[in-house]
């Protein structure tokens, strides 16, 4: 998988297949990181690009810019932008969409 797939791509992936996916995604999307910031404070999707920031520099630099602790908590938090792009496609097919 391509490091730096932005917010952005995905929703040009999304929209690729159809609108009501595209539209689902966006939809999730903003609900979980509302939810999340309302919550914690964290927002998913700035946590979600420091994730492929922090690949980016390891892989074509070498750099270790975080710690193992630090890496696994953006993780999880970063990973629900793919939870949300992955629902959106889930709800399409569950609802008979190709």
């Amino acid at each position: 998988m391509y490091s730096r797939i932005m917010i952005n791509n995905l929703k040009e992936y999304a929209i690729l297949f159809s609108e009501g996916i595209h539209s689902d995604f966006k939809d999730k999307l903003e609900e979980s990181r509302k939810a999340e910031k309302d919550k914690s404070g964290v927002d998913i999707v700035e946590q979600y690009h420091q994730i492929l920031e922090w690949r980016y520099d390891y892989a074509h630099s070498g750099l270790k810019n975080t710690t193992v602790n630090e890496a696994f908590h953006f993780h999880q938090n970063a990973r629900r932008v793919i939870d949300c792009f992955a629902s959106a496609f889930r709800d399409q097919l569950l609802a008979g969409g190709e």
